[in-house]
């Protein structure tokens, strides 16, 4: 199997907060300037209340193998990139008042079915044509529950999308989800490459993923 054959999981992992999503942003834009074919689904807070705490995220799909500059890029060789979807993915209530922590107060969140069968769609059509697919924040609802992207990193794991996976996650569940992709019926031979944001610059962590992208 040559370089250019070798299946390929890159995974971000940071506490919440350390910039996971804004590092791979950076780096689809860099990818995107230099004419990587790629697609990414990335969470936006839409809300947030006291310590931070969003009460919903919004699913942003990228068509980077179609991307177009929304204005010029102030940084070089980076293109600003602008969603071609947006879908709400969670949402929750305000926290009541009450006794103990805000975080003892707040809400699960209510996912939405439209943006992972979206989702789901997204990542298929013309799969073979793409360098690299992206998702953001992968967690308990896909590892241990098999819903959210599940779909999604089942086709990768079985070798009809892209060679190249590139999932955030947070540190304690990355190693549960490079065996499940990777073992057991996984794609044989994967090269698994970790970025870490804690204690570190989000532009050095952008960087890191584009070279290990070959940029």
């Amino acid at each position: 199997m040559s370089d250019s054959e070798v299946p390929r999981l890159i995974l971000v992992t940071g506490s919440p907060g350390s910039g996971k999503t804004s590092a791979v942003k950076i780096a689809l834009e860099q990818l995107a300037a230099a004419g990587f074919r790629a697609r990414a689904i990335l969470s936006e807070a839409t809300e947030r209340v006291n310590e931070g705490y969003a009460l919903g995220f919004d699913a942003l799909f990228y068509e980077i193998e179609n991307a177009k500059p929304s204005e010029p890029s102030r940084v070089p060789h980076r293109l600003q990139l602008e969603p071609v979807l947006r879908i709400p993915l969670a949402r929750r209530p305000p926290p009541e008042d009450g006794p103990g922590t805000l975080k003892e107060r707040m809400k699960p969140f209510t996912f939405s079915l439209e943006a992972f069968a979206s989702a789901q769609t997204f990542f298929s059509e013309n799969a073979d044509s793409l360098d690299m697919i992206a998702l953001d924040e992968i967690g308990p609802l896909e590892l241990n529950d098999t819903l959210g992207y599940s779909p999604v990193l089942e086709a990768w794991k079985a070798g009809t999308s892209a060679r190249i996976l590139l999932a955030t996650v947070r540190p304690s569940l990355a190693e549960k989800l490079a065996r499940r992709l990777t073992q057991t019926g996984g794609r044989t031979g994967t090269e698994i490459s970790t970025v870490t944001l804690d204690g570190r610059s989000i532009p050095g962590a952008a960087k890191e993923i584009a070279v290990l992208l070959g940029f």
